[in-house]
């Protein structure tokens, strides 16, 4: 405004004064008509007459004035030179919304919209703008780097693939500020940080412990409320430890509609639907989704692959189904061996009778007893295949058996109890720490456990692998006295576990206490995979997959469900285990290959989060409250828009001027 208040003035002024010329008398101006104008062109203060040349110069200070104005215009593109742009490829995204013409469009498919569009205002703006595209779920992946190539952006983008994964802003943005960071270090300590621009629904579990971040965060919601969703966010499956013929149910169901909902819940085993019935969930209120469980029970000792399917189509398909992996009822088979006493009999005491007694009461498959000459010879001969796990009690055997033990009174000698030592006999003791999340210990306490006489155990360094073998695994400390370590759990290299105590039951009140046939049987469970085998296997889609094999088979591992993966390719397995990582879609996998145990492996959503399919108005990031926007952006900056109209007014100009003077 100061420029036009400046300059308009001046360009006037210059039209009203014009230059005095000499009085010359002549005898007539009959012949003079240009000279008669320019007489009456000398008076100074007359009015200005309409002139092209003086519309375009007006016009041309105009544009000038403007664009020293430095205007801009609001668009949904950042005014950053850096973009990047965070694209949510979690469950939730797959929630198809009407579109244009009422056809369904998933909120990805809205996203990528968006950022499409983001792209081209990006690139239709001032100056050099580079844009990053991160896909992000249960973790974020950098699909490129800086660039301005609206072609690889446009096909990034359009490459982007719906997962069944939770969402995770926190993996997001972590990895957008490394990406700032290494920005930032390129160029120099004083570029600008990039603007991270998210598109989401904003549907996260970690909402609220977000972390800080170095970037400017952007949130464009994509979305609506309350939408019509029925989802699978519970389910378990686990055979009764009486009765391991007969098998329990567990399903858990949200409603995210505002209204209530009866919906049929089919079981199926392999296939063959066992069991329908209607279930009716309550409406979502603004507190909270509505929920509903309910439980199967079955009769089933053959094992396979149980679902449990909603049978009702909604706005998001891949939390209608979960299931587990169900395997065949089994009791395992426990070995007790205790010393030998005077006269080869065995050496009784009130200690060993409980442990024999409690052992019994574990309804295994079978329960034999030796003496320890009797097993040292049983062992060498391999007369033990038909045993599942081996209780030693007092015994330190010179030959590990080839399944898991438990110790009490007397550390192995074997070497293949390797990182353990012993330390001389301690006096009494209570038991100061305990691993209260361990499968082992976490249903027991420990408190009132007084040990007499204990050797504690000592944690050695781990001797270097040879090439070609696998290395050790280090003992955990799962209980600890006051003079060290009275529990620990070791693995041999080929994975079979061994969970040894450093005193002598007889030395402790532990086996007159609540807390101790607890302990044992959860141990044999843990050790012999009994838990496994009486619980339906399953994974979730933000947990890494695992495929059990068998020892020392080679040959060709796949997985084939709503995705092909190779696991292996032929060579033998060093371990017990395959990982098949994080596996983006749920569903039902096939494993093929003859070295592998499991013949099918399933990855459920059971997320309430991704089913709720809520859109908030707002992100916390850090505390920091980041409101949600629909495609409001940043100012661009639009001046060198009227720096080339006036120059382009400026050719006008010297064409009318040209013309004019022609004559």
């Amino acid at each position: 405004m100061l420029a036009a208040a400046i300059t308009t003035p001046i360009l006037l002024v210059l039209y009203l004064l014009k230059l005095r010329r000499r009085p010359v008398r002549v005898s007539t101006t009959m012949f003079w008509p240009k000279a008669t104008e320019d007489v009456q062109a000398n008076v100074p203060l007359r009015m200005l007459r309409p002139s092209w040349l003086l519309l375009l110069h007006l016009l041309i200070l105009a544009c000038l004035c403007a664009a020293l104005g430095r205007p801009a215009i609001m668009s949904g593109a950042p005014a950053a030179e850096r973009v990047i742009l965070l694209i949510d490829t979690s469950a939730s995204m797959a929630t198809l919304e009407p579109g244009e013409g009422g056809v369904p469009i998933s909120r990805l498919a809205k996203a990528k919209r968006r950022a499409l569009e983001l792209v081209d205002e990006l690139r239709s703006g001032a100056g050099r703008r580079e844009v990053c595209v991160v896909a992000f779920a249960a973790d974020a992946r950098a699909v490129t780097g800086f660039t301005s190539s609206r072609g690889v952006l446009e096909d990034a983008i359009e490459r982007l693939e719906q997962t069944d994964e939770p969402g995770h802003l926190a993996a997001a943005i972590k990895l957008s500020d490394a990406i700032s960071a290494g920005a930032s270090d390129a160029e120099s300590e004083t570029a600008e940080q990039p603007t991270a621009v998210l598109f989401s629904d904003g549907s996260f579990r970690d909402q609220g412990r977000l972390p800080a971040s170095t970037s400017r965060l952007r949130f464009e919601r994509v979305g609506d409320a309350s939408p019509d969703n029925l989802g699978i966010v519970g389910f378990s499956v686990r055979r009764d430890a009486a009765d391991p013929a007969t098998a329990r149910v567990f399903v858990d169901v949200l409603n995210a509609a505002g209204a209530p909902v009866t919906a049929p819940i089919a079981l199926s085993i392999d296939g063959a639907v066992e069991q329908r019935r209607a279930l009716e969930i309550p409406a979502a209120t603004a507190a909270a989704p509505g929920r509903q469980s309910t439980i199967f029970e079955l009769r089933n000792t053959g094992g396979g692959v149980l679902l449990v399917t909603i049978g009702r189509d909604d706005t998001l398909a891949s939390d209608n189904m979960a299931g587990a992996v169900l395997p065949p009822a089994e009791r395992p088979s426990i070995l007790l061996v205790t010393p030998d006493g005077a006269g080869g009999g065995d050496t009784i005491t009130s200690a060993s009778w409980i442990l024999e007694d409690v052992l019994a009461e574990l309804r295994s498959r079978a329960l034999r007893k030796m003496a320890s000459s009797e097993y040292a010879q049983q062992v060498v001969a391999g007369a033990l295949n038909d045993v599942d796990l081996v209780v030693f009690d007092r015994v330190a055997p010179g030959v590990m058996p080839t399944v898991p033990t438990i110790h009490f009174g007397a550390v192995p000698v074997a070497p293949v109890i390797a990182g353990l030592g012993v330390e001389p006999v301690k006096g009494p003791t209570n038991v100061m720490f305990w691993q209260r999340s361990h499968p082992i210990l976490r249903n027991v306490a420990l408190d009132s456990l007084l040990v007499s006489r204990s050797t504690p155990l000592v944690f050695e360094a781990p001797a270097a692998a040879a090439p070609g073998v696998v290395a050790e695994v280090a003992p955990v400390e799962l209980m600890r006295g006051l003079d060290g370590t009275l529990m620990a759990l070791t693995q041999d290299p080929s994975g079979v576990r061994h969970l040894i105590a450093a005193f002598d039951l007889s030395n402790t009140n532990w086996p007159l206490q609540a807390s101790f046939p607890i302990f044992l049987s959860d141990a044999v469970d843990y050790l012999t995979l009994r838990a496994d085998a009486a619980a339906g296997r399953a994974f979730k889609t933000g947990e890494a997959v695992e495929v059990r094999l068998r020892p020392d088979v080679p040959g060709r591992v796949t997985l084939k469900g709503p995705i092909e993966l190779v696991l292996r390719e032929g060579e033998k397995a060093g371990g017990t285990t395959l990982s098949a990582g994080l596996l983006p879609r749920a569903g039902v996998y096939v494993v093929n290959g003859a070295a592998a145990l499991d013949r099918a492996v399933i990855v459920n959503l059971a997320d309430d989060v991704e089913s709720a399919l809520a859109t908030p108005a707002t992100l916390e990031v850090a505390g920091r409250p980041v409101e949600g926007v629909t495609g409001v952006g940043g100012a661009s900056e639009v001046w060198w828009w009227f720096v080339l109209c006036a120059a382009g007014l400026l050719a006008i100009e010297w064409l009318v001027y040209g013309w004019s003077i022609r004559a």
